[in-house]
């Protein structure tokens, strides 16, 4: 790679992430766009220069004369991110004309627009052809475009797109230094860029958009060292906790780059609505910012990342309103604006998950513990767990995959745990490796509830005398009063917290639709105001328990617990229907 020129502000930190591009490749296709356009071939040269200071490539790929000039000029961009080998580790994907179109025009850029994560500028090419759509001259909208990368060779194929752009629109050569300025190579959640400090001055960004680069913080692979969190923790305070991906700090970014009328969209993976480790970023962002639009893209939104994404998009200041939910096969809807970091609100919204009025006393921790062991537990049953056949009396192992709705299905198909094939699994409780261990088997075989994770609707099994054994990431929720547990299953097995927790973890699951259940929400779940219904609710669960339960009989449990919870007629029919329809079919 050509050393890099006076574009570079500061040190990312990123360096040992960034891949070696083709950036003869770039300026190859630039000089065949500028055939198609009939533009001077020394801008290409102006611009090579003003990114590296080595040579310029002076091949070129030719480009068909019946092209269309404005997908020729995104090519340029198409070109960079094919070169890049590892999309995963970068956490960096091209994202689609259309998308980027769309999402510009729910922007109404009209004024300075920054993209601080800009790849191969297609959310600012989106932004200055939205721009001139409503009537502002393309010399305006195309000196509107500001823009930083980490990566040299993405800044190099902006920098040609935006200036191929410009002599399309414009027929005229931009000021190649001011372009320079404008559109650099910087990590900006690390540095501030000393070009942009005019537009700062005059008040910041009128749209900060784009799609940031998709860093989780459980893969080793993306997961930031531990200088560049103490950097960013200083930059952004309490909002970067251990687990908080960096899309979340470009949307503070974009808050503290924006002016006091400004709107900002960031596509993001939908589980950033949802996730933990990005509440204190989704609060403090809701403290200066106000929702206006969410916009749902598919799971193949993106060739190279397989993950479903959203994009939010703020008004800096304004009054409050309706959130519109864009997207994805159905009508556009509306929502209320969810309250402050709570946006899998607007998910289950979308999603038309029922959120009827009810009538609550209490939480399930007011009755039992909810509790999840750590992987440690799972090593440890690795070398107890044998077939039933062999040891016929050994007490039964459960995992998840093994619960449905008041069901506990042992010894019904086979069982896949710790690489090894099972028929019905048990646990050999001499073979403990240690003292811990078996500290741990009599915390665990008492009266208790197990409840699976990754599901559409909560589904929990009973375990009336302890001898299940349970394996993570099976939740464990243990009575006070042995005898509740008939009662905190029946609770479990309402549609109406089925609803609550779909609502409040939309998006957190593995599999489209699922859910990830935490032990510590479990304890927070509400009890039902009314008991008669709940205890007959309760009596059925008993009756049922050891078999599994008919469709019927779990919609009786359903309604009686609509009932408990005093979910209105008008309400309780949708919300039955709608849990029904999740019910596991096996």
């Amino acid at each position: 790679r050509p050393a890099p020129g006076p574009g570079l502000v500061g040190g990312s930190g990123l360096s040992d992430l960034i891949r070696l591009g083709d950036s003869s490749l770039v300026v190859r296709r630039a000089r065949g766009v500028a055939s198609l356009l009939g533009a001077p071939t020394a801008l290409v040269d102006a611009v090579w220069s003003a990114t590296y200071s080595s040579g310029v490539p002076t091949a070129d790929v030719s480009i068909p004369d019946a092209a269309d000039p404005l997908d020729a000029i995104l090519e340029i961009g198409r070109v960079r991110e094919s070169a890049i080998e590892d999309h995963s580790t970068l956490g960096a994907v091209y994202t689609p004309w259309p998308v980027a179109r769309e999402l510009a025009g729910l922007t109404l850029p009209g004024g300075a627009v920054c993209d601080p994560a800009m790849g191969g500028g297609v959310f600012l090419l989106a932004a200055a052809e939205a721009a001139v759509q409503q009537g502002v001259s393309a010399v305006e909208a195309g000196s509107w475009l500001y823009g930083a990368d980490i990566d040299p060779d993405s800044v190099l194929a902006t920098r040609l797109s935006v200036a191929r752009w410009f002599w399309w629109r414009c027929g005229i050569v931009p000021d190649i230094d001011a372009l320079a300025g404008r559109l650099v190579v910087a990590d900006v959640l690390v540095d501030r860029v000393p070009t942009w400090a005019g537009v700062s001055a005059g008040g910041g960004f009128d749209v900060v958009l784009g799609n940031p680069p998709f860093l989780g913080q459980f893969k080793n692979a993306t997961r930031r060292d531990v200088h560049r969190a103490e950097v960013l923790r200083d930059r952004f305070g309490s909002a970067v906790a251990t687990y908080t991906d960096d899309v979340m700090l470009f949307v503070l970014l974009g808050a503290e780059l924006s002016s006091d009328v400004a709107r900002i969209a960031m596509i993001m993976p939908e589980s950033m609505l949802a996730v933990d480790g990005s509440k204190v970023a989704r609060v403090e962002i809701d403290s200066g910012c106000r929702l206006t639009h969410l916009w749902f893209g598919q799971v193949d939104t993106f060739d190279s990342a397989a993950v479903d994404v959203v994009a939010p998009v703020w008004c800096v200041g304004g009054d409050d309103g309706d959130v519109a939910l864009i997207g994805r096969p159905g009508a556009d809807v509306s929502a209320p604006l969810p309250a402050a970091g709570e946006w899998a609100q607007l998910l289950a919204a979308h999603a038309g998950i029922p959120q009827p009025s009810h009538a609550v006393a209490g939480t399930v921790g007011d009755l039992a513990a909810a509790t999840a062991d750590f992987r440690d537990r799972y090593y440890d049953l690795a070398v107890m767990v044998r077939d039933q056949a062999d040891l016929p009396d050994a007490p039964r192992l459960i995992t998840v995959g093994l619960v449905d709705p008041l069901h506990f299905r042992h010894g019904q198909s086979p069982v896949r745990f710790a690489k090894q094939r099972y028929e019905a699994p048990v646990v050999d409780l001499a073979a403990a490796p240690s003292a811990a261990t078996e500290r741990w088997l009599a915390e665990r075989m008492v009266p208790k509830l197990l409840v699976a994770t990754q599901t559409k609707v909560i589904e929990c099994t009973v375990d009336p005398v302890g001898d299940l054994v349970p394996s993570t990431p099976l939740l464990v929720v243990v009575p006070s009063d042995p005898n509740d547990v008939w009662r905190l299953a029946a609770v479990l097995s309402a549609p109406l917290l089925s609803a609550m927790a779909a609502a409040t973890n939309a998006g957190t699951g593995l599999a489209v639709g699922t859910m990830r259940m935490r032990a510590s929400q479990v304890a927070t779940l509400p009890l039902p105001a009314n008991t008669e219904p709940w205890n007959q609710a309760a009596e059925l669960v008993k009756a049922a328990h050891g078999r599994s339960p008919e469709p019927d009989l779990l919609a009786s449990i359903g309604a009686l617990m609509n009932d408990a919870y005093g979910v209105l007629d008008a309400e309780s029919d949708r919300l039955l229907t709608w849990w029904r329809q999740r019910l596991p079919v096996r």
